[in-house]
C-alpha cells in the first residue's frame, strides 16, 4: 500500500504591496515628488539609482551634475533641499586623491 499523498499547497498569490526598492519609488512618487524642484527630483533619482543594498550612495556631485544635466552648484542646492525636506540622510564627505 502507498503512503497517503500530502495535500498540494495552494499556489502563492502575489502580494498586493510592492516590496523593497519598488515600494520606495512608489512612495516617493506618491507623497514626496510634488513638493520638490525639478533639480531635487533629478538628484534624488540619481542617488536612488546609485544606492547600494547597504543604503549608501557614493556619488560625487560633479558626476550627479553630469548625469542629471545640471550644474554642480545646482546639485549642491538640490542636495541641501533634499536634506531639509528629510529625503536624504547624512553624508560623508570624501576627497578624491589627485
Amino acid at each position: 500500500m502507498l503512503p497517503p499523498l500530502k495535500p498540494a499547497t495552494p499556489p502563492r498569490r502575489p502580494s498586493k504591496r510592492p516590496a523593497g526598492r519598488f515600494a520606495a519609488l512608489n512612495e516617493f512618487t506618491d507623497f514626496s515628488m510634488a513638493g520638490l524642484t525639478a533639480a531635487e527630483v533629478r538628484v534624488w533619482v540619481v542617488l536612488y539609482r546609485d544606492t547600494k543594498p547597504n543604503g549608501l550612495a557614493r556619488t560625487g556631485q560633479s558626476d550627479i551634475a553630469r548625469r542629471a544635466g545640471l550644474k554642480p552648484r545646482s546639485v549642491k542646492y538640490a542636495v541641501a533641499g533634499l536634506s531639509r525636506k528629510g529625503l536624504r540622510n547624512g553624508s560623508k564627505r570624501v576627497r578624491q586623491r589627485p
